[in-house]
């Protein structure tokens, strides 16, 4: 009995030509997943947080105070701000005008511009980034039915427009006769051959305005929802930053001492740039805990070093000599805490980034908290007798 050969001979070998090369807008229209997280409803406000983010790079060296988010009809979004960096560096002459015929992404002056997403922070003004390199502008322009991006400079417009991520016409260019203040201009419209059919929820971009005016107080964050039957708006500014957050989230509680903040630099020698670190805590009469940690306005849901660090210090000072330590569930019970951390070199755990891996944070955040909690009793403010 003869044996059947287990394969059969393959009547096409395998070669190059069964490569299949996307460029960059390609991938990113035949794998959105892989830069928004999918195609659902949490994915299509990715897109948005990214753009409102963008607008926040700058507030911290003082480029831009003002964002104003509009919702209108036929799930369009339109995004202004005061940033003024993009203009001035468009001013200088620096990157080219038009786009290159096969790699327009790369090429068209509103795109290259934002190939990656600073944090600017005090010091120099030097850079951060805020979360993955490949989430930016340039890889969001071809998830939209179109997109707009309108630059102003010293009365200076320049304009272009782009469909499904290519370049619709030319890139405009002219002179106001009327001052217009500097700043950029965004217009989307997501494109729902890729996205499922959802709308834009005024609820959840209202928390993500809210908390990254929270973060950046330098920034007066505006939002209004001009849809038909949802008319709505709201700004959001609060000059006390995360301070403002704890007294916000404690508001319907007893407090039993002021609130602690503290910020500061660290110039740490395997860093290039300074790294800063704010954090702002209160203890009350509720029986939860709050805390919240971010790293360059990313909130990091599973913590990190900088997380390990604050529970080491709150443990060790609150316990002290005390025989009988409390445990962490017991010592937190009642506080509300923020950290928040821009630092230009953040390791984290995975691709989606909800851990910090830095273990220069642990002793970091040690250093701050100790002379923070002596300062202010805080074992007794504990309990309400400070």
């Amino acid at each position: 009995m003869s044996k059947k050969p287990r394969f059969k001979e393959q009547e096409h070998k395998y070669s190059a030509a069964n490569i299949k090369k996307l460029d960059l807008r390609e991938h990113v229209r035949h794998r959105p997943g892989m830069y928004v997280g999918g195609i659902d409803k949490k994915a299509l406000h990715n897109v948005v947080f990214e753009l409102i983010e963008r607008a926040i790079t700058s507030t911290s060296i003082g480029y831009c105070d003002r964002l104003e988010i509009t919702l209108l009809p036929d799930n369009i979004i339109k995004l202004e701000d005061t940033d003024t960096i993009i203009p001035k560096e468009l001013a200088t002459g620096q990157y080219a005008l038009f786009p290159h015929e096969q790699n327009f992404l790369m090429r068209d002056i509103p795109l290259s511009l934002w190939y990656k997403r600073p944090i600017f922070i005090e010091d120099g003004g030097h850079l951060i980034h805020s979360g993955l390199d490949h989430v930016n502008i340039m890889t969001l322009c071809p998830l939209g039915k179109y997109m707009t991006i309108m630059l102003c400079h010293e009365n200076q417009i320049w304009k272009r427009t782009y469909h499904e991520g290519k370049p619709h016409g030319a890139l405009l260019h002219y002179t106001l006769n009327q001052p217009q203040p500097d700043g950029v201009s965004i217009t989307f419209q997501p494109d729902f051959t890729i996205f499922e059919p959802n709308e834009f929820d005024y609820d959840w971009i209202r928390d993500r305005c809210q908390t990254l005016a929270y973060l950046f107080p330098q920034v007066t964050i505006s939002l209004a929802d001009e849809r038909v039957g949802k008319e709505q708006s709201e700004v959001f500014h609060y000059p006390d930053g995360i301070r403002a957050m704890v007294r916000d989230l404690n508001r319907d509680k007893s407090p039993h001492h002021d609130i602690l903040n503290a910020r500061k630099l660290f110039n740490l020698p395997k860093y290039r740039d300074n790294i800063v670190i704010e954090l702002a805590l209160q203890y009350t009469d509720s029986q939860d805990t709050i805390l919240r940690s971010y790293v360059n306005a990313m909130e990091r849901v599973e913590g990190g070093t900088h997380i390990d660090g604050f529970r080491h210090a709150l443990m060790g000072y609150i316990n002290g000599s005390n025989p009988h330590p409390l445990s962490w569930d017991e010592t937190a019970r009642g506080l509300t805490a923020i950290i928040h951390i821009l630092h230009s070199d953040p390791q984290f755990e995975s691709f989606t980034t909800i851990k910090l891996l830095n273990p220069e944070m642990f002793e970091a955040i040690e250093s701050m908290m100790y002379p923070l909690m002596v300062d202010a009793n805080l074992r007794k403010a504990r309990h309400g007798r400070a």
